[in-house]
């Protein structure tokens, strides 16, 4: 019956969207591409946003998204240590479920936990990484782009137009802790379609050693840290005109990790694993129908299970098996319109019906539970030559049914969204930005339903952002060919912050709304391009974030105005490449100040701050037969600084990994 009302509720719902591009086969003509190389020159938003694109991922020590995106401002990456510990994103300590991820223009999502683990996510066929602190600066973007406090996006190389009409890719990677990593990609492009097939695998013991804690100088093995994934992707994309596309994504990622436990008093037992399966169909349709008007249509299935086994927990079978499944179906438009040159607006709905069953033998109290969501937005863009205003909001219903049975859970929510970018002085490439934000983080399945510990009673955790931000570009022909420094400053109000709270014990939780957060912070980012000599190139990026993310809840509470946990008042990174000719060589550091753990702030919860440095080699053959061959070496962190993210869960010291790659391009002729 849910279903049924499901399937009727989204043809309603959409069906004046899907009027909207009637004629939407008509051409509009557009000039060929140009590729320009060298230093992309900030985009003028309101919204801030920083951008990691392949040269700098290739200049990472980076071998999956998690890596890459610790080197954004502002951001707090939760490493769990290990391949197989969980890796989550928090911008600007807004919480991992604020933040949506978005791959190839669709959002992802978890209903069960609100999260996405960025460990899962290789780098290998990403192309562009992006982290828009607010939103994305375009019109044509599904209303739950809108509706998140901040996106991190990741485009994938088959979103890229290609000058040649065959490509092969391949690379190898081996190293430290029996890592085992080929992937590879195949992309093929006809007159007006073309298609990509890509692949990986990735097996690592992952047993690195870390100082014992009794002091004694001896070194202890990390167990049970065995991973081993696969990755399979395809994408078909029919282009008949530059104005109209249609993308087609089919996903599949498998994977069986043991879970390393956390270290306490040098008891390392931990014999935990999980599998889990991720599969998805997603097609998109973006068509420019004239001058003025544009549309993008989104479906997406999405099927996620997670098989969770602990062989030894302490309970009268002597083992906890949970094997979830999850179920999303999604529907999305959004049909944008010129007014004139300077006004234009969209409006967007999207549909999504969630759904979240358990198989195991120990199901036996368990309600499967749904949720229904519709997203309506508004978003208004005003351009002049030096100036620009965006604003609008987004309304949000949403609806869970219990075991078959309508819950009285309903939310209804308005967010408004507003900002703008200036240039006062037009001869000066200095531009300001000002913007605000509301969004809200909807309590998850687990928050809501799970046994013992979910509370029905909860409400969404709101969330109010203030940003004012300053870019300042310089680009010559001289020794410093290009000079950007950007910097933002920001205040973060949470409000029903969702927190869990010990009830009869340690085992025995609660998820209430108790918490009220101010954050106060600032972001620096800079990048500079240096050619001291002929075909030499020095590239310099730096980032530093200054953030205060104190607990107002309770006046009497010891913890008040205290800093969150595990979130350090001081971090930064900094990136920097060397290229001549084929030979480049890359070095990265990240840093971190103190930080505590959970509890008051007493020496026995205090963390170190750390520094972490890597070092990348990397080696281009000379082109034979159209076949690009490249060698690389890198070593990680270098210092072998002994750290936790994560208290009592330590992270590898020092350690390497050597690979190649091989890049083959053909033209065919007619």
């Amino acid at each position: 019956m849910f279903t049924c009302y499901f399937q009727s509720f989204c043809l309603k719902q959409l069906f004046l969207v899907l009027l909207l591009p009637f004629g939407a086969f008509a051409q509009r003509d557009t000039l060929d591409e140009v590729v320009l190389h060298g230093q992309t020159i900030p985009k003028e938003q309101a919204f801030p946003a920083q951008h990691l694109n392949k040269e700098n991922l290739n200049a990472l020590n980076a071998t999956s998204v998690a890596d890459a995106t610790k080197f954004l401002p502002g951001v707090l990456i939760k490493d769990y240590g290990g391949l197989g510990g969980l890796k989550t994103i928090s911008v600007r300590s807004l919480g991992s479920q604020h933040t949506a991820v978005m791959y190839d223009g669709m959002v992802w999502s978890d209903a069960q936990n609100g999260q996405t683990d960025l460990g899962k996510l290789s780098i290998e066929n990403i192309d562009k990484i992006s982290l828009y602190y607010a939103q994305p600066d375009v019109l044509l973007v599904p209303a739950r782009a809108l509706a998140a406090g901040s996106v991190l996006s990741l485009q994938t190389s088959a979103m890229k137009k290609e000058n040649s009409q065959s490509n092969i890719f391949g690379i190898f990677r081996t190293g430290s802790f029996g890592l085992f990593n080929p992937a590879f990609s195949f992309k093929r492009i006809f007159s007006n379609t073309s298609h990509k097939l890509s692949g990986e695998w990735m097996k690592s013991d992952g047993d690195y050693k870390y100082p014992s804690f009794n002091n004694s100088g001896e070194k202890v093995k990390r167990i049970n840290t065995l991973a081993k994934n696969a990755r399979a992707e395809y994408d078909f994309t029919f282009q008949p005109t530059d104005s109209n596309k249609l993308h087609l994504k089919l996903y599949y990622y498998w994977s069986d990790k043991e879970l390393p436990g956390a270290v306490i008093f040098n008891n390392t037992d931990a014999d935990d694993y999980v599998k889990d399966q991720h599969a998805m169909a997603q097609l998109s349709w973006k068509n420019f129908v004239n001058d003025k008007s544009s549309f993008l249509l989104n479906a997406k299935y999405h099927y996620l299970q997670s098989h969770y086994v602990d062989p030894s927990f302490n309970n009268v079978q002597g083992k906890l098996d949970n094997n979830f499944h999850q179920y999303e179906m999604y529907l999305s438009g959004t049909y944008a319109y010129d007014f004139t040159k300077e006004l234009s607006a969209a409006v967007s709905t999207d549909l999504f019906h969630n759904k979240l069953n358990r198989t195991d033998s120990f199901a036996i109290n368990f309600r499967p539970v749904e949720r229904l969501t519709m997203l309506n937005a508004l978003n208004l863009q005003w351009k002049k030559k030096y100036l620009m205003m965006q604003g609008g909001g987004v309304f949000t219903y949403m609806k869970d049914r219990v075991n078959g049975v309508s819950d009285d859970k309903k939310e209804q929510v308005f967010s408004f969204f507003a900002g703008i970018n200036a240039r006062p002085i037009h001869q000066l490439p200095l531009t300001f930005r000002l913007s605000y934000k509301e969004a809200f983080r909807a309590p998850t399945f687990n928050d809501l339903y799970f046994t013992l510990v979910g509370n029905t009673a909860l409400k969404p955790e709101d969330a109010n952002m203030f940003n004012v931000g300053v870019t300042y570009h310089y680009k010559s022909n001289h020794l410093l060919n290009s000079f950007i420094i950007s910097t933002d400053f920001y205040h973060n109000n949470v409000q029903n912050k969702i927190q869990a709270l010990p009830r009869q014990s340690l085992f025995q939780w609660s998820m209430v709304n108790v918490g009220k957060v101010e954050i106060n912070g600032m972001d620096i980012q800079t990048e500079i391009r240096l050619i001291p000599f002929r075909n030499w190139k020095l590239d310099i990026r730096g980032t530093y974030t200054y953030q205060q993310a104190r607990d107002v809840t309770n006046p009497a509470a010891s913890n008040y105005k205290q800093q969150l946990p595990y979130t350090p008042e001081h971090s930064g990174s900094a990136m920097l490449q060397a290229k001549r000719n084929r030979f480049s060589i890359g070095y990265s550091v990240l840093f971190s100040g103190y930080r505590y753990r959970q509890g008051d702030q007493i020496p026995d919860n205090f963390l170190e701050g750390y520094v972490i440095q890597d070092v990348k080699l990397t080696y281009q053959f000379k082109e034979k037969f159209k076949f690009n061959t490249t060698i690389f070496a890198e070593i990680n962190n270098i210092g072998n600084q002994q750290y936790d993210i994560i208290r009592y869960y330590p992270m590898p010291g020092t350690h390497f990994r050597l690979g190649f790659t091989i890049n083959h391009s053909s033209i065919f002729k007619n």
